[in-house]
């Protein structure tokens, strides 16, 4: 049941919604249908949501198999004035050879925001216009948008920065562990431990923004049991100087 109800809030209007008005949709020559299918359930989520938006390009790619098919279609309709693309790729989950060469390809040659969507996902059917909704969330993210916001907090009655961090264990490098940071200042940071500079980065770039140094520090992070938790960071003060 609380599955459930999360699911249909999130299928709300989004915090802020950046328009997307130049945006397209590759997909591989056997996998027209699911495109298709892609466009239209895609629609509804939009319309749902009251997102400015236009329809998208449709782009076939032959033979959807082949990476350098897919890099050489994204080469000739890509342009500055594009602000996101959707690639439906061919195959399932875990089998796919061609996500690495093709993000590769965006990220180095046209930073342009980019969402994957399996074409099995699609044709299978199943929650199609829940799992599309998550998409489309994930979609406004990288356009720059907010999903959600947190209102109603305790002690938000000083100047308040919230910080989220995450642990990632990158076993192949040795067990190498690092810290993920992002804050509700925009800022983020992948680094190994410390975090406090990145932190204090954060907090000098609020400051310039909003013209009131937080008097607060609020650190989101995961429990080894993955539960979330949130509370005051102990020395912030004394760490980052505050009120001076």
């Amino acid at each position: 049941r609380c599955a459930r109800e999360i699911d249909r809030k999130i299928q709300a209007k989004m915090h802020t919604q950046p328009a997307m008005h130049r945006w397209g949709i590759f997909h591989g020559d056997r996998d027209g249908q699911a495109a298709n299918s892609f466009k239209s359930t895609m629609k509804q989520c939009l319309d749902q949501v009251g997102y400015d938006s236009t329809d998208p390009d449709m782009h076939s790619v032959r033979p959807g198999m082949r990476a350098d098919a897919w890099i050489r279609e994204l080469k000739s309709k890509l342009n500055d004035g594009i602000q996101m693309v959707v690639l439906i790729l061919p195959g399932a989950k875990g089998r796919n050879s061609l996500y690495d060469d093709i993000k590769r390809f965006l990220l180095s040659e046209y930073p342009i925001p980019s969402q994957v969507v399996l074409a099995n996902t699609i044709t299978r059917g199943k929650n199609l216009r829940s799992i599309i909704s998550k998409v489309l969330i994930q979609m406004c993210a990288k356009l720059g948008g907010i999903p959600w916001a947190v209102d109603n907090l305790p002690l938000m009655d000083k100047p308040t920065m919230i910080c989220g961090l995450d642990v990632f264990h990158a076993t192949n490098l040795g067990k190498k562990l690092e810290w993920h940071l992002l804050s509700d200042t925009r800022v983020s940071a992948i680094t190994s431990l410390p975090v406090f500079p990145h932190m204090l980065a954060a907090r000098t770039h609020k400051h310039h923004g909003t013209r009131a140094k937080p008097g607060i520090l609020l650190v989101s992070h995961k429990t080894q049991s993955d539960k979330v938790s949130l509370r005051p960071m102990s020395g912030w003060q004394g760490i980052l100087g505050v009120g001076h």
